[in-house]
């Protein structure tokens, strides 16, 4: 029941206001979405057939799901395509479970000619149509669309239509790593801090994500670094590795190699 009421609440939204919703857990994985929304707008699914487009696009919500967390608060924002996005961080039992987001939609009547270079020429008739047809807000709408959003997520959360889908242990361990993502924890200090025994913290973090507990905390460590090589350009590699606790930058290159597939200079290079 407490499923079917969670689901009901995200198609009234989509439904009604014409833009994608959906929940998160907090690595990023989508859980639920608005009904008529399953996929993203056809712009933004143009947009992102370039790789390096798509590899900016999952490193910004990253960054975005953590400013989140740090601020506890609403974020709202526009994304490399010039869509605008909202994202929640979600609250149960004293700490965050997951995320609520909007997005994506339109603030502009027209594409930002600014645009036009990101596009090769011969799709641009197909782009620009697919931009006209993304959901479209005026600014006074969109204070509208995101207070109407914010009270829908208190909504939520105070009637805790969404403990069906948590996990306590493990989302309250996910929190514990997001906040804590300049130290490297282990195993023992995780479940000290949830009172299991390592091999539950093992199990649980096996059955859920099908990861070990290292694994997943280099994870989200190295989806990190990732959106700060991009979006921090005036910091070094050192810096980066440093900020998600590794103090030696050779060993950081090569996990980030390992994860990522590309080193840690070949993302900084294509910024």
């Amino acid at each position: 029941m407490i499923k079917n009421e969670f689901q009901k609440t995200l198609n009234h939204f989509s439904t009604l206001m014409n833009v994608r919703i959906a929940f998160f857990s907090l690595d990023g994985k989508e859980v639920k979405v608005g009904k008529g929304f399953e996929k993203l707008c056809r712009f933004c699914r143009l947009f992102r057939e370039n790789l390096e487009n798509d590899m900016r696009c999952r490193a910004l919500d990253a960054s975005k799901r953590q400013e989140a967390l740090s601020s506890e608060e609403m974020i709202s924002y526009r994304c490399h395509a010039g869509m605008n996005e909202a994202i929640i961080p979600v609250p149960f039992a004293g700490h965050f479970i997951g995320f609520i987001m909007i997005g994506q939609y339109r603030t502009h009547s027209k594409m930002p000619l600014s645009m036009i270079k990101d596009f090769p020429s011969k799709h641009f008739a197909d782009i620009a149509n697919a931009y006209q047809k993304a959901p479209f807000y005026s600014d006074e709408a969109n204070a509208h669309l995101l207070g109407l959003f914010s009270e829908i997520v208190i909504g939520i959360t105070s009637r805790t239509l969404i403990k069906a889908h948590i996990d306590d242990v493990v989302d309250q361990l996910v929190a514990y790593l997001y906040d804590n993502m300049h130290r490297n924890i282990s195993l023992s200090e995780a479940s000290s801090y949830v009172k299991r025994s390592p091999s539950r913290i093992r199990h649980l973090f096996s059955n859920r994500y099908q990861k070990s507990f290292k694994q997943f905390q280099i994870g989200i460590k190295l989806d990190f670094a990732e959106r700060l090589l991009v979006d921090n350009l005036n910091k070094s590699i050192q810096e980066v590795a440093t900020q998600i606790g590794y103090n030696d930058v050779f060993y950081f290159s090569r996990l980030f190699k390992k994860y990522k597939g590309v080193s840690p200079s070949v993302i900084r290079k294509s910024c």
